[in-house]
């Protein structure tokens, strides 16, 4: 080989080496900066969270114990799930409890900002809530497809009357 053919056949392979690595590095940038604007944009689980977390609490109830999740829960829906979970000491019926957060429940939502890159737009979930009177340490709402939720404040107890725990889910 001539040393001018060489020298092209050097230029070319090193091109191809800069373009793939460029390639490469572009995919872990676009994703890098999709993490960053996800981050950022208005989905956070914590903004989810203070819907349950603020919302008043009704007579002669306090809150033993604030959790809050981020996991796919829900099986096969393809989207990361929030979670929101209360455990809740109460003099009200579970019943009562039920027609308390009902009302609030109904104008709660879950919003997710899809970004990425090129493009960024907005979905809004209906939410699923639970209330269940506690007879365990476990709470395993109806919507759960993994291990159950376990409050720390109930593992030394073994009497849970007028105790309920309290969630909501998107």
């Amino acid at each position: 080989m001539h040393r001018r053919q060489k020298h092209i056949l050097f230029w070319i392979i090193l091109i191809i080496i800069i373009l793939v690595t460029a390639i490469l590095l572009l995919g872990s940038v676009k994703q890098s900066l999709n993490n960053i604007i996800n981050f950022f944009a208005d989905n956070s689980l914590a903004s989810f969270s203070e819907q349950l977390f603020d919302y008043p609490l009704p007579p002669n109830t306090i809150i033993l114990e604030k959790q809050t999740i981020e996991d796919r829960l829900h099986g096969g829906n393809g989207r990361t799930n929030y979670a929101a979970l209360m455990l809740l000491e109460s003099e009200l019926s579970l019943e009562e409890l039920n027609n308390y957060y009902e009302i609030g429940m109904q104008n709660m939502r879950g919003t997710q900002r899809i970004a990425d890159f090129w493009d960024s737009y907005q979905e809004t979930y209906e939410i699923s809530w639970d209330i269940s009177a506690v007879t365990s340490p476990e709470y395993n709402p109806y919507y759960n497809h993994k291990e159950p939720f376990v409050f720390d404040s109930l593992s030394e107890r073994n009497e849970y009357s007028n105790l309920y725990f309290v969630s909501i889910v998107y």
